[in-house]
Protein backbone atom coordinates (compact mmCIF):
# COMPACT_ATOMS: atom_id res chain seq x y z
CA UNK A 1 0.00 0.00 0.00
CA UNK A 2 2.97 2.20 0.65
CA UNK A 3 3.77 2.13 -3.24
CA UNK A 4 0.56 3.68 -3.82
CA UNK A 5 0.44 6.74 -1.19
CA UNK A 6 -0.25 4.84 2.08
CA UNK A 7 -3.19 3.10 3.87
CA UNK A 8 -4.31 5.95 5.14
CA UNK A 9 -4.40 8.37 1.71
CA UNK A 10 -6.19 5.16 0.33
CA UNK A 11 -8.79 4.98 3.48
CA UNK A 12 -9.92 8.76 2.48
CA UNK A 13 -10.31 8.33 -1.08
CA UNK A 14 -14.31 8.90 -1.68
CA UNK A 15 -14.24 7.59 -5.64
CA UNK A 16 -12.42 7.28 -8.50
CA UNK A 17 -12.71 8.66 -11.75
CA UNK A 18 -10.94 8.68 -15.19
CA UNK A 19 -10.95 8.16 -18.79
CA UNK A 20 -9.74 5.55 -21.07
CA UNK A 21 -9.83 2.41 -23.17
CA UNK A 22 -11.69 -0.81 -22.81
CA UNK A 23 -11.28 -3.76 -24.77
CA UNK A 24 -14.09 -6.63 -24.50
CA UNK A 25 -12.63 -9.87 -25.80
CA UNK A 26 -15.64 -12.63 -26.21
CA UNK A 27 -15.78 -16.23 -27.68
CA UNK A 28 -17.10 -14.29 -30.66
CA UNK A 29 -14.20 -11.65 -31.35
CA UNK A 30 -13.25 -8.38 -29.43
CA UNK A 31 -14.62 -4.65 -29.02
CA UNK A 32 -13.07 -1.63 -28.26
CA UNK A 33 -14.89 1.30 -26.55
CA UNK A 34 -13.90 4.72 -25.18
CA UNK A 35 -14.78 4.87 -21.37
CA UNK A 36 -15.36 7.38 -18.79
CA UNK A 37 -15.97 6.06 -15.58
CA UNK A 38 -17.05 7.38 -11.94
CA UNK A 39 -17.00 4.60 -9.44
CA UNK A 40 -17.76 4.90 -5.74
CA UNK A 41 -15.90 2.21 -4.34
CA UNK A 42 -18.22 -1.03 -4.25
CA UNK A 43 -21.03 1.17 -3.90
CA UNK A 44 -22.14 2.87 -7.32
CA UNK A 45 -20.76 3.36 -10.94
CA UNK A 46 -21.45 5.28 -14.06
CA UNK A 47 -19.58 4.19 -17.13
CA UNK A 48 -20.05 6.22 -20.15
CA UNK A 49 -19.09 4.24 -23.06
CA UNK A 50 -18.54 4.38 -26.86
CA UNK A 51 -17.59 1.74 -29.28
CA UNK A 52 -14.47 3.19 -31.58
CA UNK A 53 -16.94 1.58 -34.28
CA UNK A 54 -18.35 4.67 -36.13
CA UNK A 55 -21.79 2.09 -36.10
CA UNK A 56 -21.71 1.49 -32.84
CA UNK A 57 -24.07 3.52 -30.30
CA UNK A 58 -22.98 5.02 -27.05
CA UNK A 59 -24.84 4.05 -23.87
CA UNK A 60 -24.51 5.04 -20.63
CA UNK A 61 -24.56 2.67 -17.44
CA UNK A 62 -25.47 3.24 -13.55
CA UNK A 63 -24.47 0.59 -11.28
CA UNK A 64 -25.44 -0.83 -7.61
CA UNK A 65 -25.39 -3.27 -5.44
CA UNK A 66 -29.31 -2.91 -6.01
CA UNK A 67 -29.63 -3.59 -9.71
CA UNK A 68 -28.39 -1.70 -12.86
CA UNK A 69 -30.06 0.47 -15.91
CA UNK A 70 -28.86 1.44 -19.28
CA UNK A 71 -29.46 4.81 -20.65
CA UNK A 72 -28.98 4.51 -24.76
CA UNK A 73 -27.19 2.03 -26.97
CA UNK A 74 -28.64 -1.10 -28.02
CA UNK A 75 -31.80 -1.37 -25.11
CA UNK A 76 -32.38 0.98 -22.58
CA UNK A 77 -33.90 0.44 -19.36
CA UNK A 78 -33.52 -1.76 -16.21
CA UNK A 79 -30.74 -4.67 -16.89
CA UNK A 80 -31.56 -8.08 -15.29
CA UNK A 81 -31.00 -8.48 -11.85
CA UNK A 82 -27.91 -11.29 -12.64
CA UNK A 83 -26.50 -9.29 -15.65
CA UNK A 84 -26.51 -6.34 -13.10
CA UNK A 85 -25.02 -8.39 -10.44
CA UNK A 86 -22.32 -9.46 -13.11
CA UNK A 87 -21.27 -5.51 -13.81
CA UNK A 88 -21.70 -4.64 -10.20
CA UNK A 89 -18.48 -7.48 -9.61
CA UNK A 90 -16.72 -6.29 -12.10
CA UNK A 91 -16.52 -2.63 -11.70
CA UNK A 92 -15.97 -3.70 -7.88
CA UNK A 93 -12.78 -4.45 -9.65
CA UNK A 94 -11.74 -0.79 -9.25
CA UNK A 95 -12.95 -0.62 -5.58
CA UNK A 96 -10.32 -3.14 -5.30
CA UNK A 97 -7.64 -1.10 -6.64
CA UNK A 98 -8.35 1.44 -3.22
CA UNK A 99 -6.64 -1.75 -1.22
CA UNK A 100 -7.29 -0.27 1.98
CA UNK A 101 -10.92 -0.88 1.97
CA UNK A 102 -10.41 -4.32 1.35
CA UNK A 103 -9.27 -7.63 3.98
CA UNK A 104 -5.50 -8.08 2.91
CA UNK A 105 -3.36 -10.97 2.71
CA UNK A 106 0.05 -12.06 0.65
CA UNK A 107 -0.42 -14.43 -1.74
CA UNK A 108 2.98 -16.09 -2.90
CA UNK A 109 4.03 -13.12 -5.22
CA UNK A 110 0.73 -11.07 -5.32
CA UNK A 111 -1.50 -10.35 -2.69
CA UNK A 112 -5.54 -11.77 -2.00
CA UNK A 113 -8.37 -9.33 -0.76
CA UNK A 114 -11.70 -10.20 -0.26
CA UNK A 115 -15.20 -7.37 0.92
CA UNK A 116 -18.43 -8.06 1.86
CA UNK A 117 -19.97 -7.04 -1.36
CA UNK A 118 -17.59 -8.51 -3.76
CA UNK A 119 -16.27 -11.82 -4.80
CA UNK A 120 -12.58 -12.27 -3.70
CA UNK A 121 -10.13 -11.34 -5.73
CA UNK A 122 -5.81 -12.08 -6.82
CA UNK A 123 -3.32 -9.34 -7.11
CA UNK A 124 -0.64 -9.87 -9.18
CA UNK A 125 2.47 -7.28 -8.34
CA UNK A 126 5.21 -5.92 -10.23
CA UNK A 127 8.90 -4.95 -9.17
CA UNK A 128 7.80 -1.84 -7.48
CA UNK A 129 4.69 -3.68 -5.69
CA UNK A 130 2.25 -2.10 -8.05
CA UNK A 131 -0.83 -3.84 -8.93
CA UNK A 132 0.15 -5.38 -12.34
CA UNK A 133 -2.71 -7.83 -13.05
CA UNK A 134 -6.15 -8.90 -11.06
CA UNK A 135 -7.67 -12.33 -11.46
CA UNK A 136 -11.35 -12.51 -10.07
CA UNK A 137 -14.13 -14.84 -10.82
CA UNK A 138 -17.57 -13.04 -11.30
CA UNK A 139 -20.93 -14.18 -11.60
CA UNK A 140 -22.18 -14.46 -15.17
CA UNK A 141 -24.53 -11.88 -16.79
CA UNK A 142 -26.86 -14.33 -17.42
CA UNK A 143 -26.88 -16.50 -14.01
CA UNK A 144 -25.70 -19.31 -12.75
CA UNK A 145 -21.93 -19.35 -13.19
CA UNK A 146 -19.01 -17.53 -12.72
CA UNK A 147 -16.51 -16.00 -15.32
CA UNK A 148 -12.79 -16.01 -14.66
CA UNK A 149 -11.47 -12.68 -15.60
CA UNK A 150 -7.71 -11.48 -15.89
CA UNK A 151 -6.89 -7.97 -16.12
CA UNK A 152 -4.08 -6.49 -16.60
CA UNK A 153 -2.71 -2.94 -15.31
CA UNK A 154 -0.57 -0.65 -18.18
CA UNK A 155 0.87 2.45 -17.95
CA UNK A 156 0.69 4.78 -14.71
CA UNK A 157 -1.44 7.32 -12.92
CA UNK A 158 -0.50 9.84 -10.17
CA UNK A 159 -3.01 12.45 -8.99
CA UNK A 160 -3.17 13.75 -5.03
CA UNK A 161 -0.74 11.52 -3.56
CA UNK A 162 -2.09 8.20 -5.06
CA UNK A 163 -0.36 6.23 -7.93
CA UNK A 164 -1.11 3.42 -9.50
Amino acid sequence: MAAMGGAGLLRRVQGIAWRGEEVQFTPGGSRRYRVKMAIDPCVFAVIERQPTDPAGASEILEISPAGARQLGGAASGTLAPALARHLHEHVGLFGYMLLAQAALRAEGEGLAASHPRLPPIRFGLEHAHRLASAEYAIAAPGGGSTIAERVTFSGRISTRGLHW
